[in-house]
C-alpha cells in the first residue's frame, strides 16, 4: 500500500536568500560609493571612488575622492561626460580583458597600467595579443620553463595560459601544422613600441620549436648542428641585425626605428 509522506520528515527546502543589490538613485548617474574612472591629463584616466552625485546626463554634479581615505574634489562640468563606471577586472589587472563586463578605454589602459607595474608586458583581449615596452630586461620572462609550458599546454590549456608571445607563436604553429595552411602573425604598434623584438621573439620561438628544441635556448643548439634546413632557419634569426643596419632610421619616439 501507498503511504503519504510525512511532512516534518521530509520539509520544503528553505528560499534562498536575495543578492543585495546597490540601488542607484533614480536622479542620479552613480551610485555613491561605486568605482569609477575619471579623466586625468596626466595619466588619462584614474579610478576614484564616488563622494556624492546628483542629476542626469548634461546636468550631472559628481564629487569624487581616493579609493581609500576621505576627500573630495568636483569633477569639472567639462569632464563629467567621459567619466565611466570601472570594471572590477580592471582594477585588479586581469589577464584577459575580453571578460570585462564594461569593456571602455578607461578600463584598457589602466589594467595595462596595472599589469606593467608588476612587470607582466603582456595582456590579452580574446585571441588578441598586447604588449606594452618595458624598455628594460626583465628577468624570467623568456626562459625554457615558459617555452616548455606553452609546448605542452593542450589545445584547452593553451588559451588559459598567461598572456605571452611565445603562446602566440604556438597558436599558430599548430595552426600550419593541423590546418596544413599558411600562417600569418599581425604585429603593429607605433615607433618604438617593440615591434621588432616581438618578431624576433615569435621567430626563435618557431625555430625552436620545429626543430624539436625543449626550449629557446636549446632549439639554437640544434639549429647550428642540424640539417640544412636547420640551418637556413638560423641564418634567418643571426641575419636580422644585419638586415636592420640597412632600413633604420630615427623617429621622435625612438633613435633606431627598424624599416
Amino acid at each position: 500500500s501507498l503511504r503519504r509522506p510525512d511532512r516534518d520528515s521530509n520539509p520544503e527546502p528553505s528560499p534562498l536568500p536575495k543578492p543585495k543589490r546597490v540601488l542607484m538613485p533614480a536622479d542620479a548617474q552613480f551610485a555613491v560609493g561605486s568605482v569609477v574612472f575619471v579623466p586625468d591629463e596626466q595619466q588619462a584616466y584614474l579610478p576614484k571612488r564616488v563622494a556624492s552625485c546628483t542629476g542626469l546626463g548634461a546636468r550631472t554634479k559628481l564629487t569624487v575622492g581616493p579609493l581609500s581615505g576621505s576627500g573630495g574634489a568636483a569633477v569639472p562640468a567639462k569632464d563629467v561626460a567621459d567619466v565611466v563606471e570601472a570594471d572590477p577586472l580592471a582594477l585588479e589587472g586581469a589577464q584577459d580583458m575580453v571578460k570585462f563586463s564594461n569593456l571602455t578605454e578607461a578600463a584598457l589602459l589602466h589594467n595595462l597600467r596595472t599589469r606593467y607595474s608588476r612587470d607582466q608586458i603582456y595582456s590579452a583581449a580574446g585571441a588578441i595579443l598586447l604588449s606594452v615596452n618595458p624598455f628594460k630586461q626583465i628577468p624570467g620572462i623568456y626562459t625554457d620553463e615558459v617555452t616548455r609550458r606553452c609546448q605542452e599546454a593542450d589545445a584547452k590549456a593553451l588559451p588559459d595560459l598567461p598572456p605571452h608571445v611565445y603562446g602566440l607563436s604556438e597558436n599558430a604553429y599548430r595552426g600550419m601544422l593541423g590546418e596544413q595552411k599558411q600562417q600569418a602573425i599581425l604585429i603593429s604598434g607605433e615607433s618604438g613600441a617593440g615591434k621588432t623584438e616581438a618578431a624576433k621573439a615569435c621567430v626563435k620561438y618557431i625555430c625552436a620549436r620545429s626543430t624539436g628544441g625543449g626550449g629557446v635556448g636549446g632549439g639554437a643548439k640544434l639549429l647550428r648542428q642540424g640539417s640544412h634546413e636547420e640551418f637556413v632557419q638560423n641564418c634567418i634569426v643571426e641575419a636580422n641585425p644585419i638586415l636592420e643596419a640597412f632600413g633604420n632610421a630615427k623617429t621622435l619616439r625612438n633613435n633606431n626605428s627598424s624599416r
